[in-house]
């Protein structure tokens, strides 16, 4: 188990409210736990109420992520700022190693960014 799961399974079942637990995080989860939250999911009021929220949210998150939505508009800002060029660093300490990791950094992230486009 990763250490951010038990968060986010708070996080889609407490808060957003857009899926089931399954089980505890003690627990190894066997093939009638799945049925079980299966079921429950696709054929209750509670799954219906799940089922509804998930695709609420989902609008509200094509939204931020089209061109001009608010996610869209901050991570175009972010790429914009670490794909400056390099003459443009701060150029306060000498830390050559520093410098080496940023620009290689901010270039790779650069590239990941242009390719997923």
């Amino acid at each position: 188990m990763h250490s951010d799961q038990p968060t986010n399974a708070v996080l889609v079942t407490e808060i957003l409210k857009v899926g089931l637990a399954v089980r505890e995080w003690t627990e190894i989860v066997k093939a009638p736990t799945i049925e079980s939250v299966v079921k429950r999911l696709m054929d209750s009021e509670e799954g219906e109420e799940v089922r509804k929220r998930a695709q609420e949210l989902a609008v509200v998150v094509r939204r931020a992520t089209e061109e001009g939505g608010a996610s869209r508009v901050e991570l175009d800002s972010f790429i914009a700022h670490i794909c400056r060029d390099d003459d443009q660093l701060p150029k306060s300490g000498n830390n050559i190693l520093h410098r080496i990791f940023l620009f290689l950094f901010t270039k790779f992230v650069c590239l990941v960014f242009f390719s997923l486009r």
